[in-house]
């Protein structure tokens, strides 16, 4: 529904430091720390978007545009942590190759994982996930996801889906119902409870075995 969209983007922005909380507050330090400024928030954050528009500009120059000091070893590395690599192997210009502009010159599932990319290229503790697969089949969701599980330890990632396959890297579950906590804790833990995480997995699954 629309209103849950608006709630979700709401949520993502007030974590990112772009709105400020109408109650409560975010901390960088933990449960009992210090409210984080929104200067903080925006600091710390960096995001990964449904929908990935790029620069006009090349590869490359999408990552340079959130870190100019990286250096050719350091977006190699980017690039094998993002699952990127493939990609720009089979790319014509590799990393010198034009994405187009909004990245229309790149498949749905190369514009996610240069989203990543650009993501990973700023300097950054708190990695922000919005809906990353909702567009992709199910090889380059796979992607996304084994390059989201590669990186969690490096980041605090907060992962906005309605995907069982992103939920294989989640720690914990938060379920909301129209902005409000209705379920929280480990996937298991929540399976086993059977509430509502356990009618939207059993939803997911009798969806996967539809056929037409």
């Amino acid at each position: 529904a629309a209103s849950d969209v608006y709630k979700r983007q709401t949520l993502l922005r007030a974590l990112a430091g772009l709105e400020p909380a109408s109650g409560g507050g975010v901390s960088l330090a933990g449960p009992g720390g210090p409210r984080a400024s929104l200067g903080d928030l925006r600091g710390n954050a960096t995001v990964v978007f449904q929908q990935t528009a790029l620069n006009a500009g090349t590869v490359r120059e999408n990552l340079l545009s959130v870190n100019p000091a990286l250096s050719q070893e350091e977006l190699d590395g980017i690039a094998r942590t993002a699952q990127l690599t493939r990609t720009l192997q089979r790319l014509p210009g590799g990393w010198d190759t034009p994405a187009g502009e909004l990245g229309s010159q790149l498949s749905g599932g190369e514009r996610q994982r240069v989203g990543i990319a650009r993501a990973l290229a700023k300097p950054a503790r708190f990695l922000l996930v919005d809906e990353a697969t909702s567009a992709l089949d199910a090889r380059n969701e796979r992607a996304v996801v084994d390059a989201i599980s590669g990186i969690r330890g490096d980041y605090t990632t907060v992962i906005v889906t309605h995907s069982p396959a992103t939920l294989a890297v989640a720690d914990e579950v938060v379920v909301m119902d129209g902005g409000r906590i209705t379920e929280q804790g480990p996937p298991a833990e929540l399976e086993a409870a059977g509430g509502e995480f356990t009618r939207i997995l059993d939803e997911w699954r009798r969806s996967a075995a539809w056929h037409v």
